[in-house]
C-alpha cells in the first residue's frame, strides 16, 4: 500500500509540536508511511516517519521499540530513536502517529562495489530484521548498518541469513552465486545446525521466488511506482536461476563449504 495521497503533509507542524524542531523537510520514497529527511539548524539530519493509518502506527510502535532496544548493543549499528518532548519513543495524537530517528551516514550497500570482505561482514550479528536487502544496509564508517525495521518480527534466526544471502546470489561462477561470504560471516559468529544447513538454499530460493511474484504483481497495480517496486526483481531472477541448479545434497555441500571460509 502506498501512502495516502490525500493525506496532508503535516511533517513540519508535527516536528515542531512533538520534537521542538523547526527544520527543512524533504520527502523520501517509501511504502505505507510518509518518510522524510529532516535537516535542523546546526546541520544534523534525521529521518521522520508518520502516518494516519492505524496499522502503520502499530508498526511504528514495534519499530521504535526495536531501535530503542538495539541502542548501545555491541556490534549492532542501527539508527537510534529521538525521544519526543515528553520523553516517548514515538508520538500518537490519535489522527496521526510516527517517530524520529537518527540518519546513518554512508552509502547504501547496493551502490557499493561488491567484494568478499564486504559480504563477510554483512551478518556478523543477528537480529530479526526480515528484509536485509542491499537497499536496507549501509556501509557506515564503523561497519555494516541496518535500516528500515518495518518488516521485522519474531522469526527463525536463519530467516535473515536466507534473505540476505538470496540478495547476493548473483554470480554464476560459484555454486551459491557469490553469497558464500555472507554465509561465512554468519558462520564465524554462530555455527549453522544440520537442519539449518539443509534448509538454507531452499529458503533463499523461496525468498527470491516470492520477491519476483509479489513485486511483479504490485508493479501492475501501481505502474507509476514500478521502478521502485521492481528494484530487486532482476537480482532475484538471476539468483533463482543460479540456485535452481543445486539439488538437495549439492546445496548442503555448498553451504557447509561456505560456512568454513575464513575472512577474505
Amino acid at each position: 500500500m502506498l501512502p495516502d495521497a490525500s493525506e496532508p503533509d503535516l511533517s513540519a507542524l508535527l516536528l515542531d509540536r512533538h520534537y521542538g524542531y523547526r527544520a527543512s523537510v524533504s520527502v523520501l520514497s517509501s511504502e505505507v508511511e510518509r518518510t522524510f529527511e529532516v535537516r535542523v539548524p546546526g546541520g544534523q539530519r534525521y529521518i521522520f516517519k508518520s502516518s494516519s493509518r492505524a496499522h502503520a502506527v502499530e508498526s511504528f510502535r514495534f519499530q521504535a521499540a526495536v531501535l530503542d532496544g538495539l541502542r548501545g548493543v555491541p556490534g549492532v549499528i542501527a539508527p537510534h530513536i529521538v525521544p519526543t518532548l515528553s520523553g516517548e519513543l514515538m508520538f500518537d495524537q490519535g489522527d496521526v502517529g510516527g517517530y524520529l530517528q537518527s540518519r546513518i551516514g554512508g552509502a547504501p550497500l547496493h551502490e557499493e562495489p561488491r567484494s568478499q570482505v564486504l559480504l563477510y561482514d554483512v551478518l556478523q550479528w543477528q537480529v530479526t530484521h526480515n528484509d536485509p536487502s542491499p537497499f536496507n544496509m549501509i556501509k557506515a564508517d564503523d561497519g555494516i548498518a541496518f535500516i528500515d525495521f518495518g518488516d521485522g518480527g519474531w522469526n527463525p534466526r536463519l530467516q535473515d541469513l536466507a534473505i540476505a544471502a538470496a540478495h547476493f546470489a548473483t554470480q554464476e561462477d560459484t555454486p551459491l552465486g557469490g553469497a558464500e561470504y555472507v554465509i561465512a560471516g554468519y558462520g564465524s559468529v554462530l555455527a549453522l545446525s544440520d537442519l539449518e544447513v539443509s534448509l538454507l538454499v531452499g529458503l533463499m530460493r523461496a525468498r527470491q521466488a516470492a520477491l519476483i511474484l509479489i513485486n511483479t504483481w504490485r508493479s501492475h497495480l501501481f505502474p507509476a511506482d514500478a521502478p521502485y517496486i521492481m528494484k530487486n526483481v532482476h537480482r532475484a531472477e538471476r539468483g533463482l536461476s543460479i540456485l535452481s541448479a543445486l539439488d538437495g545434497p549439492a546445496a548442503e555441500v555448498a553451504v557447509r563449504a561456505a560456512a568454513l571460509l575464513g575472512r577474505p
